[in-house]
């Protein structure tokens, strides 16, 4: 199931994460490999992005990829890292409203990123050099906004115990589910989340 020579991988990343080793951006040719990683993960599937195909897909040579990404995972990471940076912020860049934002990643998680994030969780486990660039690029800044979003919503200061404790139970159940699959990502689980967070902390 894993590409071993290419390990595989919903707000904006902050600003302080780490970035791929090597060469500065350039946002055009970063634009054509997430552009062609991402056709090839959405129409065949994430087990057949390999930076082979994406530097074909793209029209760039494998050394130019190799120079900014190591693996495919990064490359699909950093491509859905790019494509939500305006997709759970509100206008003006305020936080979204806590109902507003936990419907939106539930949608999103349980639309056609699902596969994508399923496999990047995958190449995550055997990748421990992938699975800190997954956790500081993807993960952590959804964990912090959230957890900014949670503070914005509470009328009284929230103990950061209690605070980590609740994103823990939240998003330990919508990762749950996402992977193993046994009950539908919809609305109906994105309503259960909010009351979820209300009775613990709101």
């Amino acid at each position: 199931m894993t590409d071993v020579k290419t390990p595989a991988i919903l707000p904006a990343a902050e600003k302080e994460t780490s970035r791929p080793a090597g060469r500065p951006r350039d946002s055009d040719l970063d634009a054509r490999i997430f552009a062609a990683a991402l056709e090839i993960a959405r129409s065949e599937g994430y087990a057949r992005v390999s930076i082979e195909r994406v530097a074909a897909t793209a029209g760039v040579a494998k050394t130019s990829i190799y120079r900014r990404y190591r693996s495919r995972g990064e490359i699909v990471a950093e491509a859905l890292v790019m494509e939500s940076e305006s997709r759970f912020m509100a206008p003006e860049g305020c936080l979204m409203e806590l109902g507003t934002y936990m419907r939106a990643i539930v949608a999103a998680a349980g639309g056609d990123a699902r596969a994508l994030l399923q496999g990047m969780m995958a190449d995550a486990q055997l990748d421990e050099v992938f699975r800190q660039h997954f956790r500081d690029r993807f993960i952590k800044p959804r964990r912090k906004m959230l957890a900014e979003i949670i503070r914005t919503a509470t009328p009284r200061p929230v103990p950061q115990a209690d605070l980590e404790m609740t994103l823990d139970l939240v998003l330990g159940a919508l990762w749950y589910r996402l992977l193993a699959g046994h009950e539908p990502l919809d609305a109906a689980f994105a309503s259960e989340l909010i009351k979820a967070i209300r009775s613990q902390i709101l």
